[in-house]
């Protein structure tokens, strides 16, 4: 009997450990690999958000949100509102997170650490240690006048 219940555990242990490591592996499966253009070290071809983005858009078209880490460590957290985690970890130094989504829920666990670009605009960097929590939008094309 006490054999036949520390067998279980094991099997329940295994389990939980597999399950903990496919959420943490950093794979963003294939869903949000063709929705997401980059998360580049700095120096390599598309670690400025420029260049080819995600499901054909051509060099022109301007991310939604490009975060870049500026310090050692950068916790960020970017998700689809309603939807999809895009991002939940520490960026390195140099590295950049760049996303096409038409809108993208963003928290910043230390906003002095990242440079924020939107809609092609930076955004003023906040303080060492401050914690901001924003939404950001595509703009939307103006329609064009008929006639």
């Amino acid at each position: 009997m006490g054999a036949a219940v520390c067998a279980l555990l094991g099997i329940v242990a295994v389990g939980v450990f597999a399950l903990i490591a496919s959420l943490d592996s950093g794979d963003p499966g294939p869903d949000r690999a063709a929705s997401a253009a980059a998360t580049t070290p700095a120096g390599e071809p598309g670690a400025d958000g420029a260049g080819q983005g995600p499901s054909g858009r051509g060099g022109d078209a301007v991310p939604t949100v490009v975060i870049e880490c500026l310090e050692e460590n950068c916790p960020v957290f970017l998700r689809i509102p309603g939807g999809d985690v895009l991002v939940d970890r520490e960026l390195r130094a140099g590295e950049t997170a760049t996303y096409y989504e038409p809108r993208i829920h963003v928290v910043l666990y230390d906003a002095g650490s990242v440079r924020v670009v939107v809609n092609g605009e930076e955004r003023e960097r906040g303080a060492k240690g401050e914690r901001r929590t924003f939404t950001v939008s595509r703009p939307t094309p103006s329609p064009s006048p008929s006639g």
